[in-house]
């Protein structure tokens, strides 16, 4: 029993001297406690750079205090606020300078955002290094770590390792290896992740798809072209390809909503293909047959029926104006008279 309870007090006072915690909840965070759809919406902004990988929501030690390059302590505290790219280097990995243009160029473009490099190699192997660089090619801020206090959340086996933490002092997402900074991926993660409540307002509607696609009900995907020219009197066909992923019934009775056509334009039929596959996506060519009677320039609003497969209830997609240009037929030609076959005479 002894035996057990000293190790419990070596694990708290381990724990305490690193000023970590280990399993805080995504319920304990300040911000994203109170909006669980801004935290969704930043994982699958992390996703879609394929290259940050989401971690679980913990506690960064904002408390501690590392020392510099140039010996003077350092405490992470004074970032508060702000997002901290913290990543682990060294002179001799060429990965790491050559992802670093682009962590300078992503930290020119936003204001809040801080760049931290770590290194525990020898003072005396660092300082040449530095000195030979020149002013703003490297890391605003650069810390020496020799005794590994870091390595439990930077580890040494590879390089570069970048952490990132948000304004709040939480730990988001993490990438091992050299990343692709001047993606626009990336630049839209790091701008959500530096004011999330902002960026939501502005770009709600866009977010809103995106978080509606990630749950599996973005509505199917309707190509079409805009723009159709007809004959007057005869039936034409206007086909609609519908696409969508997921399970083949996914959609059931895709079909146009009838509207008020403008005079002139009549509705002939409605014909729907079976469902066909390739590559993982499902699609069906609905087709409009439609019948101009008189000649004219004609706006007709497009608007689609669905139901999802469980759901009763059915929903509708409204996809613009199709335009529709209604030309009279040629006019008949007078056949061509033949003239009489002469031959020809030789002399």
């Amino acid at each position: 029993m002894e035996r057990i309870v000293r190790k419990s007090m070596w694990v708290v006072v381990f724990v305490l001297l690193m000023g970590y915690s280990f399993d805080a909840s995504a319920t304990q965070h300040p911000y994203y406690a109170k909006h669980p759809r801004h935290k969704e919406l930043l994982d699958i902004l992390l996703k879609q750079t394929r290259q940050l990988k989401p971690t679980r929501l913990r506690r960064f030690p904002l408390k501690m205090s590392v020392k510099d390059t140039n010996g003077k302590t350092f405490s992470f505290w004074t970032l508060k606020g702000k997002t901290i790219l913290l990543t682990r280097w060294a002179t001799w990995c060429k990965a790491c300078k050559a992802e670093l243009p682009g962590k300078l160029a992503l930290q020119k473009s936003n204001t809040k955002l801080a760049l931290v490099g770590v290194t525990n190699e020898r003072a005396a192997v660092v300082r040449p290094f530095m000195n030979a660089l020149k002013p703003g090619a490297f890391f605003p801020i650069t810390l020496h770590d020799p005794a590994n206090r870091l390595a439990q959340l930077l580890p040494t086996a590879y390089l570069p390792v970048t952490l990132i933490v948000d304004p709040w002092g939480w730990i988001v997402a993490k990438r091992v290896g050299p990343g692709m900074w001047h993606w626009k991926a990336h630049r839209e993660a790091i701008q959500f992740l530096t004011q999330p409540a902002q960026m939501w307002r502005l770009r709600k509607k866009t977010y809103r798809q995106w978080l509606r696609a990630a749950r599996g009900v973005a509505p199917p995907q309707i190509l079409f072209v805009r723009g159709h020219q007809i004959k007057q009197g005869r039936p034409s066909k206007i086909n609609f390809v519908i696409r969508w992923r997921g399970s083949r019934d996914r959609f059931q009775g895709i079909e146009w909503v009838p509207t008020k056509l403008p005079a002139g334009c009549r509705w002939h039929k409605t014909t729907l293909t079976p469902i066909s596959t390739y590559g993982g996506v499902h699609s069906q060519v609905l087709s409009l047959h439609l019948l101009g009677e008189k000649t004219g320039n004609y706006r007709i609003p497009l608007r689609f029926a669905y139901k999802r497969s469980g759901h009763p209830t059915p929903l509708q997609i409204d996809k613009g104006t199709l335009f529709l240009y209604v030309k009279a037929p040629p006019a008949p030609q007078k056949p061509l008279k033949r003239k009489a076959y002469t031959p020809i005479r030789w002399k």
